[in-house]
């Protein structure tokens, strides 16, 4: 009954049911080859893998404790390719990755800002990619030089459905705003709206191109 079970308190356990399991002391250990999970009484479940080596654990919170180094991975199948993972790093970023090289796509770095295709937080110059400040700043970039490679588009759905496209404002109060007129059709009939608005409700259009 106690093969491949091991306790520091006691070699047999105190209780063995159908229903609640068995019972026994605290820092129980079932251990296998290569890998063992250690019941330490009421503080925490730990998951160890080789020479006692911690990888996970449980805590009396229910927090679930994973460490640097160590990736939070997701696989079509046991042993499969991964194809996800969130990974942290000892300057406590946060980054997620996919496909089957595990490519970084978008992190959380240490000052709160979100960086999408960079890791550098410095968007601009030579630095490509979209930077979600942790403070309200959007920031992108792009190396692009075809047609659909612009650093920033906005669009307008529904048919011939014109209006404003970008509007700016101060302390929760609409004050500008830049719009789109034509009708959606691929014809040469664009053009843009700069106007003013008072009291976040009236808008008046003060120029047209």
């Amino acid at each position: 009954l106690n093969q491949g079970v091991a306790t520091t308190d006691s070699p047999t356990f105190a209780a063995l049911t159908s229903t609640t399991g068995f019972t026994t002391g605290a820092n129980t250990r079932v251990q296998a080859s290569s890998g063992m999970l250690l019941l330490n009484g009421p503080s925490a479940v730990i998951f160890e893998v080789g020479a006692g080596s911690e990888k996970v654990r449980i805590d009396s919170s229910g927090n679930v404790d994973l460490y640097q180094g160590s990736n939070l991975t997701w696989r079509y199948a046991a042993g499969s390719t991964i194809r996800g993972s969130i990974s942290t790093d000892s300057a406590d970023n946060i980054t997620f990755s996919n496909t089957s090289s595990n490519t970084e796509r978008l992190r959380i770095n240490t000052d709160g800002h979100v960086l999408v295709g960079t890791t550098n937080a410095d968007v601009g110059g030579s630095t490509t990619g979209i930077r979600l400040g942790a403070t309200g700043q959007l920031m992108a970039s792009s190396s692009g030089t075809g047609t659909y490679n612009y650093p920033a588009y906005f669009d307008r759905r529904g048919t011939n459905n014109t209006g404003d496209s970008i509007t700016l404002g101060l302390q929760g109060y609409l004050k500008s705003s830049i719009g789109v007129i034509g009708t959606s059709a691929g014809t040469d009939d664009g053009g843009i709206t700069f106007n003013t608005w008072a009291n976040n409700v009236t808008r008046t259009e003060r120029m047209r191109i």
